[in-house]
């Protein structure tokens, strides 16, 4: 019996090996996809690390554009609070003129060249306002089509 013990005891050695070798295989096959996989990892790893780089300069550019056009803004507020505040004067002025000249016409007072009234300027020929122009246009076309008939007809 000795001699089957220590053949029993042989076998389990040889199909413990056997698994070692076939596990120490799959191992190794694991080990190559890791190492095979790791190149490309770190590959992976060196685009993804110049890829932040880019859009850190990217968001720096955006971030001076933004700056740039916050400063244009600005100016371009304040001068147009500069030309608003001037506007609104000229306007008040224009007023201001607008009532003098009114109140100065409904006096009677002269106004223009020395010795010229009001009732005079009135009397100057105002320029036809723009229904004024098209009645007379339409009017002398008419003239000139009943003309144009009346020329056929003799």
């Amino acid at each position: 019996m000795t001699f089957t013990g220590a053949w029993l005891a042989d076998v389990c050695l040889c199909l413990l090996l056997i698994g070692t070798l076939l596990m120490s295989v799959r191992l190794d096959r694991a080990l190559r996809l890791v190492r095979r996989d790791r190149s490309a990892f770190e590959t992976l790893i060196g685009s993804l690390g110049s890829a932040t780089q880019a859009v850190s300069l990217g968001v720096e550019r955006l971030r001076s554009e933004a700056d740039r056009a916050a400063e244009l803004i600005e100016r371009r507020s304040e001068e147009a609070d500069r030309l608003a505040t001037d506007l609104s004067f000229l306007i008040d002025r224009a007023e201001r003129s607008g009532r003098r000249l009114e109140e100065t016409l409904m006096e009677g007072s002269e106004i223009g060249p020395v010795g010229t009234t009001s009732a005079e300027i009135a009397a100057v020929e105002t320029p036809p306002t723009i229904a004024e122009h098209s009645l007379a246009t339409v009017a002398a076309m008419v003239r000139s089509l009943a003309s144009a008939k009346g020329g056929k007809r003799s």
